[in-house]
């Protein structure tokens, strides 16, 4: 690249233009090539048609270049498929078989059937498509972007050349029209989670079943639990309004009581937003054995890993700052740096089940996990350290490196010391 040859051109193709050096990019023209637009594809293969001179009806070459999604060569290969398919003229059906797609009728008929809530009749559409061969993962596409058509051409009328799937014909706009905006955001919803769940599923044709029904239904459920209880909502939002504006009318006085409040008092209200258990606490610390903390301890990483896997990160994102520091053969104590992360964790009953069942997996024993704060957690450990004393356990149940920690604890403190085994 750097002396090239004058009778050499270096052609570099990639999908992954970040990955190339800077070195090699500044001794390179760019040219950057995308996705040709469905009328730019519908354009060359009328000019082709023309040429050739054969004939074809006026849906065939829309369903083609959609098939083709945005690779001339690929709709010109359909394109060759369908007139060796078809016979003197290229038919709609031609094109809808060898693309494999569903054609507007069937979707017209199959949407104005969900609309009506007529689950029969949307299933026996759903019967014919799939005894005529149509996929039905690619059905599933092919209506969500039925749906994705007509929301935009509801919304935005002039973009009719971002539209991917439908013709605007009379029946579309008839269906458009009188089809609700929430209700074609429902549609959408339930057949892509359709499409999730039929790509692990040996079963499609149950979920695309399922999914009509539930659209057929979804609607009538909703009507028929919220037009009883219109009043009844519009009464409490009134209520509720009147009283917000009760509460703006006296921000001064609220600030006011608020400002002559001692800070010893905001302390305390601020301190009951979450109660440390401090007697499972103390359990633990009173049973709390080494090799439990340790075993713990050894495999807190892996449990992390496993709660991301599980798709919980959200979750796992409140232990980044926590650490398991006292175990009992049934529970630990896991210390929080913040208040609020401790109690949003302790609050959810499924995740701090979760910890548990992870940890039983990779230890092999069943630890329930008790949330507390680390400000509430020095408390309660030297209060439990100073009650020992006082009832003179210490000697007696604490090993001579435990004693050792002891002492280096009375000299420098939980903050400077590190303890390591």
């Amino acid at each position: 690249l750097e002396e090239p040859p004058k009778h050499v051109i270096f052609i570099l193709a990639t999908t992954e233009p970040h990955k190339i050096p800077l070195t090699i990019i500044s001794r390179c023209q760019r040219f950057d090539f995308k996705r040709i637009t469905s009328q730019a594809i519908v354009g060359r293969m009328e000019l082709i048609m023309k040429e050739s001179d054969l004939e074809y009806e006026e849906k065939v070459l829309p369903i083609i270049a959609r098939a083709a999604e945005g690779g001339m060569r690929d709709a010109l290969s359909l394109l060759d498929q369908a007139v060796s398919y078809s016979g003197n003229v290229l038919t709609e059906e031609d094109a809808l078989t060898v693309t494999g797609a569903v054609g507007q009728e069937m979707l017209n008929h199959l949407a104005e059937a969900v609309y009506e809530k007529n689950a029969p009749e949307a299933l026996v559409v759903l019967e014919k498509l799939l005894l005529q061969g149509k996929d039905p993962s690619r059905f599933a596409e092919d209506f969500v972007l039925y749906f994705r058509d007509m929301l935009l051409y509801k919304t935005a009328p002039t973009l009719e050349e971002s539209l991917e799937r439908v013709l605007i014909d009379a029946v579309f706009i008839s269906i458009s029209e009188k089809m609700e905006l929430e209700k074609i955001y429902e549609y959408i919803h339930v057949l892509n989670q359709t499409q999730q769940e039929m790509k692990f599923s040996n079963h499609a044709r149950i979920y695309l079943e399922v999914a009509l029904v539930k659209m057929c239904q979804a609607e009538a459920t909703v009507k028929a639990t919220s037009l009883p209880e219109m009043n009844t909502l519009l009464e409490r939002i009134a209520t509720l309004e009147r009283e917000l504006q009760q509460l703006r009318s006296q921000p001064v006085q609220a600030a006011t009581q608020a400002e002559t409040q001692s800070p010893s008092k905001r302390a305390n209200r601020s301190s009951k937003a979450f109660k440390a258990p401090v007697a499972k606490i103390e359990k633990v610390l009173a049973e709390a054995t080494k090799q439990d903390v340790q075993l713990i301890k050894s495999r807190w990483g892996d449990m992390l890993n496993y709660l991301h896997q599980r798709q919980m990160r959200s979750q796992a994102a409140l232990l980044n700052d926590a650490e398991p520091v006292a175990a009992s053969p049934g529970a630990f104590v896991l210390k929080f740096k913040y208040e609020i992360h401790c109690q949003m964790a302790t609050e959810n009953n499924v995740f701090m089940d979760s910890i548990s069942s992870i940890l039983q997996e990779l230890t092999g024993n069943l630890y329930q996990p008790i949330g507390v704060p680390e400000d509430t957690w020095l408390s309660i450990r030297q209060n439990f350290i100073k009650t020992q004393k006082e009832d003179g356990h210490e000697q007696a149940e604490q090993p001579e490196g435990d004693l050792l920690i002891s002492e280096a604890l009375k000299l420098v403190g939980e903050e400077l010391l590190e303890i390591k085994d």
